[in-house]
């Protein structure tokens, strides 16, 4: 008989595994105290860093940890790090779930995440003016995408018959998340830390710049009142120290600053200021009909937010340091970034590119009285390119000087005829009597272009679409969505995600002296705000300018003109599984979650490393044949050894009720109660399997 058997390794089994609970949690309000899931905001205050405080910080603490510089520094960053299809972006604003982690073990399982929000927003259907206030309730459900991505998948505003379903919301997720937007996307600017720079006497740590100039220049800071309602800088008279003028903002000067995408490339930023817009409603397009309404959605409730934008100016005030390395630049605010091949777009490459504009009326404020251009380009890759100059180039054609290197100086020069794109507004000589109001006095302006053109030449043929008028009215706030692109052949323009116009390419054939025609590639830079840096100075305001090296099909152009026209992408925040941070950063969904009266629910499902233990204990037909059960003696005393002669026989077997795994002290580890007794056999040998989970 056998007490004790010894277990070889063949008989264990360890296998690791992830266990998953689910937990449901309705929210009273934002936040859930008694499970200690807390609904956090936290904006971008423009204050010196040494002034931050516990209380105010927060935003600062999400841009150091997750958001800063990503993904250029991608590895100093927490979270899940799918460097093409996560979307990190942050922007003044932010909201935040807190799950804690004793609800979630060491990471919320991907693809688990469900929101579900339920607040009062306005109802626009019965909307006569802004000042109409009837509101509605708004369900909407989010998930997450398992990398790290929030997506808006339906949303139900109302009841019966005029409630808003997915089935007529532009934005039931289907998406292939390779195709939104990132890899296919080779330039984006948005500006993404632009709301930083509003004060462009700070820099992005909000530090105070000292500027040494020749005329002493004032400096008055401007209330957040006047950044909501600004749209090109502001300039005073004055006489002070015998200056002829006084700025209140100066303007953003800066090289080499990467773009957003994750190609990086390097723009320059050239007399730029940022000021900040509300969106609002497109009240010239607000059905008059339920019936229309569900023919063109713009579901854009209260309250908007509030969005930053590059401001352009086609002349820059003297007093303003205006980079002079184009020795024709006369003047005026742009952006410029080099040539690189991404760009060329020959025939065959389809291409978009779109971006958000807010025109505003030529002669406005500084302009007034200026007789525009014919053309004001807001993007192009033609007119000028950057060379390495030999000894005897430049604009004298006498030798140029070295540089301390000891390398040749780079000059611009015109570039070749053809291109592959320009962007531009037509401008129109029809022009309105506004009235007076509170931020002005009645004036003549023209408040419309006469249209929005897109065009590409390969040399000696030139392509063009154009839209109808644009208006500009300064009263309108419209905010334009633009989508340009080429797509077999056919040039079109899409305006708030509606197809205005089309055309299809002509292009040359054949070589001439071995060159072969048709190609619309140069060696020029791309140019924001001007064409070439050197002329056709656009005015007014960009935001969101994305390229991409496909054509964008028409369910992602309707998402630009919605949730896109914020971010520039649809993605609503993002989750970080492992720190159970949800965050909310598209303005578009900020009504879902901002409002005191919100009632919402979190879902999802934690995720618990466990090990199941295995151990094969296996029987000999002659072995634990044995009990110490007193039953079993002669005399039922322990210290009796005798067994009763039922016990002694050769039909006596005992049963198993209990398994017990012991150390090498044997010290009892692990009991095993059995379901019920088990015979032990005398003619086969019996393996008894114990599992447990650590």
């Amino acid at each position: 008989m056998f007490v004790y058997k010894e277990l070889k390794a063949s008989d264990v089994a360890v296998v690791p595994f992830n266990a998953h609970k689910q937990y449901v949690f309705d929210l009273k309000g934002h936040s859930d105290s008694l499970n200690h899931i807390y609904f956090i905001t936290h904006s971008w205050a423009q204050r010196p860093i040494e002034k931050y405080s516990a209380a105010n910080c927060g935003h600062r603490q999400l841009e150091h940890l997750f958001y800063g510089r990503y993904p250029l520094n991608i590895a100093d960053k927490f979270g899940n790090a799918n460097y093409i299809h996560q979307h990190r972006e942050l922007g003044e604003e932010i909201y935040t779930y807190s799950i804690p982690q004793n609800t979630f073990g060491v990471q919320i399982k991907p693809k688990s995440l469900e929101i579900e929000t339920t607040t009062i927003v306005e109802d626009f259907r019965t909307k006569t003016d802004i000042n109409n206030n009837n509101t509605l309730s708004l369900t909407a459900r989010f998930i997450d995408d398992g990398i790290g991505n929030i997506w808006h998948l339906e949303s139900n505003v109302g009841s019966g018959s005029q409630a808003f379903t997915k089935e007529n919301f532009p934005n039931p997720i289907t998406y292939n998340h390779k195709e939104i937007y990132n890899d296919d996307r080779i330039f984006y600017l948005n500006p993404i830390n632009g709301y930083k720079l509003l004060d462009l006497e700070r820099d992005e740590h909000s530090n105070k710049i000292v500027r040494r100039t020749t005329h002493s220049i004032s400096y008055t800071p401007i209330s957040s009142s006047e950044l909501l309602v600004s749209t090109l800088p502001e300039f005073a008279p004055s006489t002070a120290m015998g200056a002829p003028h006084r700025h209140k903002v100066s303007a953003y000067n800066k090289e080499d600053v990467y773009e957003d995408s994750y190609y990086h490339g390097l723009v320059d930023y050239n007399n730029i200021r940022f000021s900040k817009y509300q969106y609002f409603p497109n009240y010239r397009n607000i059905p008059q009909s339920n019936d229309d309404l569900n023919q063109n959605l713009d579901l854009q409730y209260v309250t908007f937010p509030h969005t930053t934008f590059m401001d352009f100016h086609h002349q820059t005030p003297h007093h303003l340091n205006v980079k002079k390395r184009n020795q024709n630049h006369r003047g005026g605010s742009y952006l410029k970034s080099p040539n690189n091949e991404k760009f060329h777009f020959n025939p065959g490459d389809n291409f978009a590119i779109n971006f958000n504009l807010k025109p505003v009326p030529y002669n406005e404020g500084p302009t007034a009285n200026i007789i525009p251009e014919s053309e004001l380009h807001i993007i192009g890759k033609s007119t000028t390119k950057t060379v390495i100059a030999s000894s005897l180039e430049g604009n004298t054609g006498v030798s140029l000087k070295l540089n301390i290197s000891g390398a040749n100086q780079e000059v611009e020069m015109p570039s070749e005829p053809q291109y592959p794109f320009e962007v531009f507004l037509s401008a129109s000589s029809n022009s309105e009597t506004l009235p007076p109001s509170e931020k002005r006095s009645s004036t003549t302006l023209t408040t419309e272009y006469h249209s929005l053109n897109f065009r590409r030449s390969d040399g000696n043929n030139i392509t063009t679409v154009s839209t109808g008028t644009i208006n500009c009215h300064p009263d309108s706030g419209s905010i334009y969505n633009i989508t340009c692109q080429y797509s077999s052949s056919e040039l079109s323009i899409w305006v708030d995600g509606i197809k205005q116009n089309s055309v299809i390419e002509t292009v040359s054939e054949g070589t001439i002296c071995g060159k072969e025609l048709g190609l619309t590639q140069n060696n020029a830079n791309i140019y924001i705000g001007c064409q070439g840096g050197i002329k056709n100075f656009f005015t007014g305001s960009l935001q969101n300018i994305s390229m991409y090296s496909r054509a964008l099909k028409e369910k992602e152009i309707i998402e630009h003109n919605f949730e896109s026209k914020y971010i520039g992408t649809p993605v609503v925040g993002n989750i970080f599984y492992s720190t159970g941070l949800i965050t909310i950063n598209n303005p578009y969904y900020f009504n879902h979650f901002k409002h005191s009266d919100i009632t919402s629910s979190i879902r999802y499902k934690n995720t618990m490393p466990l090990v199941e233990n295995e151990y094969q204990c296996t029987l000999d037909e002659h072995e634990f044949n044995y009990t110490n059960n007193v039953s079993t003696r002669c005399i039922t005393n322990e210290s009796h050894e005798h067994l009763a002669n039922f016990a002694t026989g050769s039909l006596w077997n005992p049963y198993i009720t209990t398994i017990g795994l012991y150390n090498e002290d044997y010290e009892l580890l692990v009991v095993g109660k059995l379901g019920q007794p088990v015979r032990v056999s005398d003619e086969t040998d019996s393996t008894f399997v114990l599992r447990w989970d650590t």
